[in-house]
């Protein structure tokens, strides 16, 4: 495939991604979501979603090793903060980085990001490709 072609492909597919960004911000904020990927070492990676931030947790060594395949879960349910009783409204930061060392080789490390920020990081290679346009036509139209 052409460089020229690959671009276009994956501005394309970076203007799906932010599009769908978009409509996620927008019903974040009655909705959580969790996407949890589960290997057969006993590593797993997590994204959460709710109220227009954007969790990811990765844990390795915590859990035992298991015969099983990896899985791939996703759940999405209401959430309403701090709306039972005992639920603690999530209040996680607009940005955070943590990572903890949890004794006998297991690990935990977590990223927090607006979903505005996401959004952003897919528009770059759309707007790139527009701007890439906007010289061409400007240069035909000289």
């Amino acid at each position: 495939m052409r460089p020229k072609k690959l671009f276009v492909a994956a501005a394309f597919l970076s203007l799906l991604l932010g599009a769908g960004s978009v409509w996620w911000w927008m019903h974040s904020g009655s909705l959580m979501n969790q996407v949890t990927l589960r290997q057969s070492n006993g590593d797993s990676m997590s994204v959460y979603g709710a109220d227009g931030k954007f969790l990811l947790l990765r844990s390795s060594g915590v859990a035992q090793k298991s015969a099983q395949p990896a899985q791939l879960s996703w759940t999405t349910v209401p959430y309403v903060a701090g709306s039972a009783d005992g639920q603690p409204p999530l209040k996680w930061n607009s940005f955070s980085y943590a990572h903890n060392n949890l004794g006998k080789g297991a690990s935990e490390s977590s990223l927090v990001l607006p979903v505005w920020l996401v959004t952003a990081m897919c528009c770059v290679m759309p707007l790139c490709w527009c701007n890439m346009k906007m010289k061409q036509v400007r240069k035909v139209v000289k």
